[in-house]
């Protein structure tokens, strides 16, 4: 009997540490999106930061197309991790724009081994004139976090008409 009460409480000290081991990963977004002009990777150097909670001018002839009324901008996001990191993880991160009543854009986010970081650009179709994108990681909250207050964050995009010139007179 006494030997199975110790194996029992070393089976609920190993439970416990594994439990609170998955609650101190920690999902979060870098501050801020990416706009990578029609490519589907973020050039770190080149492409436009936009920090979050902030208001970004972009102009029609800069959309990697124009679909059903609307323009297609191709935005990159990087999500991080912290806390326990020693496997690899799934997760998805979800673009919308707050009133157009269009689909929800998800995309799956990887975190291979050990890595503390992953991004993803994905195609987001926004309105003539201002939009408020939102991005938010693991919005089910399927992932057991240490902090889920920081999964979201938003930019407004305001999409400015730029048609091209006639060129000389």
């Amino acid at each position: 009997m006494k030997k199975q009460i110790t194996f029992i409480a070393i089976a609920l000290a190993i439970f416990g540490l594994c439990a609170s081991a998955k609650a101190e990963v920690d999902l979060t977004m870098k501050g801020g999106i990416y706009l990578t002009g029609k490519k589907y990777s973020i050039d770190f150097a080149n492409d436009r930061f936009v920090a979050k909670s902030t208001r970004v001018d972009v102009f029609t002839d800069q959309a990697a197309a124009f679909v059903n009324g609307y323009y297609v901008f191709h935005i990159g996001a990087v999500g991080l991790r912290s806390g326990a990191v020693y496997t690899p993880l799934e997760t998805y991160m979800q673009f919308y724009v707050v009133g157009l009543g269009l689909e929800i854009t998800s995309k799956e986010m990887i975190f291979n081994g050990n890595r503390k970081w992953s991004n993803i650009v994905v195609p987001v179709s926004l309105k003539s004139g201002s939009n408020r994108l939102v991005l938010s990681i693991d919005p089910s909250k399927k992932l057991a976090e240490s902090n889920e207050d920081n999964n979201l964050l938003w930019v407004n995009v305001v999409v400015n008409q730029r048609f091209p010139s006639a060129g000389p007179k």
